[in-house]
């Protein structure tokens, strides 16, 4: 049976009269009985009839008028609450809809529905399991809650359009994990806290919502995973997460989306999971520290290898708190894990505590191609990436402002694969220095482009392969420089050549400060550039300042062999400009 709570016919009443009565839902004598179809109580405050839990045992629609709710409500069937209704809450008491009951306040623009204290605050509405597709709350105030206005449990389900949540003492809107929401049109004002969502459920808010005048202007986002694909919307107000976050599934970001992440928090995105954050020039999406201290958050960490990772018109700030993975090198606020790809473009990645972006070392190959017109600034370094990134990196992007004025190639006291070049590649001229941290060796044929500046690390040396090549042809306005990174004598050990590849070539080169010690047992074997059977063709180049020999060509099966050396210039190498061994089967064009 369905009772309706509408008062009696009263045409029979003057138009006056039956439109105060229409309009109040009370007793306008302030003394009259209840006489509401399906209402079993005696009144309440303001001469509002009584709605108790008697009158909910059925479906029950609640027509426009004043109701009063002196304790908590079991909802435990269907109740409707139509446009110009009011409940009038005392302060113990709320609406609990269960997992059967169905709860649909539906009011128009101009008569809409009033859920209020009616003292100085109520315990607000909790859905509690009802997975009903019903649930519904369009033109609606909730007001004066002392707790959370709205609160949905695990498993159930709510639409919200075109209403207010206003003057929560805590939370606005509350919804756990395991919980649908969808919330449009609908202001927050005066809240302590507007709303405060999990992971799972924020696709779930519209951009259209506004938020005005609460305590805290973010949407909580839970910590938590994130299992299926969405999409999140640019709200006026930043998603801010109590914790790290774990992206298991396809998550897209709409142009103008800010997320804030507490200190030292993580983004995860897991294999089978995947970031799409493109914005655009005039919306770009942001994510950021809670504060805007460098190495305030952890960062952004990538473990899928789906082109689907893409960062463009964004600005990443103030991650790079501490190692992704106990390495003291481990630290990136973009962080990409083995094999792992995302195409960074248009964005500002700043005020890292480490590198911008890193690139686990050790095992299969990353993937950042794409790297280009980013803006890299007040980081403490700049990129940390293997020899086989180094490629990937375009020439438009801009440094400024980083701690270090360089990008890391390899990382000191690697020895794993990522030391090594295994497919061609061309290395692009930056507006800052490459810097080789550890020994790097070149299996396949590299290029430099003219006018790059390659700074190595002390007794580290670059060796090229039987198998790889190394092809440096500057400009005499933009010539290509090797140099150690401090300007010493000797500082780094040199380029070593296995390879007698034709492709070996140095022109307008400037190479300077290795040959800090021998490459072999041999104590002759210090040289800027030692070929141990290798070859290369040297011309308008200056080797200087050697702690060796400008070329030392060492015995060796297949022979070594200098094979040109056109305008070569040598200068303060402390044991000579070339060495050719007594038993060395090579030559040497130079004199």
């Amino acid at each position: 049976m369905t009772h309706s709570l509408l008062r009696h016919p009263i045409s029979f009443l003057s138009p006056l009269l039956a439109g105060v009565w229409l309009v109040a839902g009370c007793d306008p004598a302030g003394d009259g009985p209840d006489t509401t179809t399906g209402g079993t109580g005696t009144g309440g405050p303001d001469d509002c009839p009584l709605l108790d839990q008697a009158d909910l045992a059925d479906d029950l629609t609640v027509s426009a008028g004043c109701r009063y709710v002196s304790s908590m409500l079991q909802v435990t069937r269907r109740l409707d609450i139509e446009a110009g209704a009011e409940l009038r809450f005392a302060s113990s008491a709320g609406l609990v809809v269960g997992s059967d009951g169905v709860l649909a306040a539906v009011g128009t623009p101009d008569m809409p529905v009033l859920m209020t204290a009616d003292g100085v605050d109520w315990m607000g509405l909790r859905f509690a399991g009802s997975a009903s597709s019903e649930n519904r709350l369009e033109n609606v105030t909730v007001e004066q809650a002392a707790d959370t206005a709205i609160q949905l449990d695990p498993g159930a389900r709510l639409t919200v359009v075109g209403s207010t949540i206003t003057g929560a003492g805590e939370i606005g809107l509350a919804a756990t994990a395991g919980t649908e929401l969808s919330v449009a049109t609908t202001t927050f004002s005066a809240n302590k806290l507007p709303l405060s969502v999990s992971i799972e459920v924020a696709h779930g808010l519209e951009a259209d919502n506004v938020f005005d005048g609460n305590d805290r202007s973010f949407v909580q986002v839970e910590s938590g995973t994130l299992g299926d694909p969405v999409q999140w919307n640019a709200l006026p107000v930043p998603y801010r997460f109590t914790g790290d976050a774990t992206v298991a599934a396809a998550l897209t970001l709409s142009p103008g989306v800010v997320i804030e992440m507490p200190q030292d928090a993580r983004f995860y995105v897991l294999d089978t999971g995947a970031l799409t954050a493109a914005g655009t020039p005039e919306a770009p999406i942001t994510i950021r520290g809670v504060q805007d201290e460098r190495g305030y958050w952890m960062g952004i960490s990538f473990a899928s290898k789906t082109s689907d990772n893409v960062l463009s018109n964004c600005v990443v700030a103030n991650g790079g708190s501490g190692q992704w993975n106990g390495d003291a090198e481990s630290i990136g606020m973009v962080w990409l894990d083995d094999e792992s790809k995302v195409q960074v473009s248009n964005c500002t990645l700043r005020a890292s505590g480490g590198p911008a972006l890193t690139i686990k070392p050790f095992l299969g190959a990353a993937d950042i191609a794409g790297f280009a017109d980013n803006t890299i600034t007040g980081n403490r370094a700049t990129l940390q990436i293997p020899p086989a990134n180094v490629h990937q990196v375009a020439s438009s992007n801009t440094f400024d402002g980083n701690d270090e004025a360089f990008i890391r190639v390899g990382r000191a006291g690697s020895a794993g694969p990522d030391r090594v070049l295994s497919e061609p590649a061309t290395w692009l001229r930056q507006p800052i220095p490459y810097r080789v941290m550890e020994e790097t060796f070149i299996e396949s044929d590299l290029v430099i482009e003219a006018g790059t500046e390659i700074e190595v690390t002390q007794d580290t040396p670059i060796v090229v392969r039987d198998t790889g090549s190394l092809r440096a042809v500057g400009t005499a306005e933009t010539p290509i420089v090797f140099r150690g990174v401090e300007p010493l004598q000797g500082y780094w050990q040199g380029i070593r050549f296995e390879s007698q590849s034709t492709d070996n070539v140095f022109d307008y080169v400037d190479l300077m400060h290795g040959g800090s010690r021998p490459f072999t047992g041999d104590a002759e074997s210090d040289g800027l550039i030692f070929l141990y059977g290798g070859s290369v063709t040297i011309s308008n180049t200056s080797l200087s300042d050697s702690g060796g020999y400008g070329v030392t060509i060492l015995g060796f099966n297949s022979g070594g062999a200098l094979l040109g050396c056109a305008g070569v210039m040598f200068s303060n190498n402390a044991k000579g400009d070339v060495y050719l061994a007594p038993n060395a089967n090579g030559t040497s064009e130079c004199p």
